[in-house]
């Protein structure tokens, strides 16, 4: 692209053949599609329309194998300005309808992902309100019975008191009576 737009056609023509000798190499059936697009569209640029149509009809076959429906839709694009370049009417219509639809297709996709994505998070959303009630329920049971056990250690404890004080005055009481009774034999 660097080099179309520097209209050296000779440099970019040579960096497209090497890209695609590259990745038919490798394999990169996404590259060659993007690759034979560039040059497609670079004869289209230089109304070198016989190549711009092999190397355009060469990339939509490859994206339809591919089932990358980003690329079948800018091949149709490509495609239908071809033919319509070329002066063929029928086949530029036929082009830019499966241009359409594809698009039509590809923003439905991205509709459906986009719906499948909130309903994803919605549900997550939903499940960690689910798993906040139950946390705060399990909290308010620990604090509950926290202070049950409290209240339990408390009555544990006066009635442990209210025993030792009832102890102590019925001790305090003998005292007493023991006292007055020495008191009662010494005098």
């Amino acid at each position: 692209n660097t080099y179309k737009r520097k209209k050296d056609s000779l440099r970019a023509m040579e960096c497209y053949r090497s890209s695609l000798k590259i990745s038919k190499s490798i394999n990169d059936k996404n590259n060659i599609v993007n690759v034979l697009v560039d040059i497609a569209a670079y004869y289209l640029m230089f109304e070198n329309l016989d190549s711009a149509l092999v190397y355009g009809q060469a990339s939509i076959s490859v994206a339809k194998e591919l089932g990358n429906i980003e690329m079948a839709t800018t091949t149709a694009h490509l495609m239908h300005n071809i033919h319509k370049k070329r002066g063929e009417e029928a086949e530029a219509l036929q082009m830019y309808e499966l241009h359409i639809h594809l698009r039509d297709r590809m923003l439905d996709m991205e509709n459906q992902r986009a719906m499948l994505e909130e309903e994803y998070e919605q549900k997550l959303e939903g499940n960690l309100e689910k798993q906040r009630a139950e946390n705060n329920l399990i909290h308010f049971h620990e604090k509950s019975l926290l202070f049950v056990l409290f209240v339990l250690i408390l009555i544990v404890v006066l009635v442990f008191w209210r025993n030792s004080s009832q102890r102590n005055i019925t001790d305090q009481e003998q005292l007493l009576n023991s006292i007055k009774n020495l008191k009662k034999e010494a005098a």
